[in-house]
């Protein structure tokens, strides 16, 4: 089942950064609210009190799949290169 993200973004933006000194210096910062979908695979580790079954604590999420992680497209990089 997919999950809908809502992710607030602010970053640099690299596309006007230059060097100055020897230092990248960005010149203009962006803010950016995204929402996509995506389909996760968890594994939730849980703590159960008593052996009760419907008394837990979750004390762990790990990303099982995509093993590579899931990654965040701003609305400029969206279906790049290929706009």
């Amino acid at each position: 089942m997919p999950i809908t993200r809502h992710i607030s973004l602010t970053y640099n933006d690299s596309a006007t950064a230059s060097y100055f000194e020897g230092d990248l210096v960005y010149v203009e910062h962006r803010y950016e609210e995204v929402e996509d979908e995506q389909e996760l695979a968890v594994e939730i580790e849980v703590i159960y009190e008593d052996m009760d079954p419907a008394i837990f604590d979750i004390i762990g999420v790990s990303l099982t799949s995509p093993s590579d992680g899931c990654g965040i497209e701003t609305q400029d990089a969206r279906g790049w290169p290929y706009k």
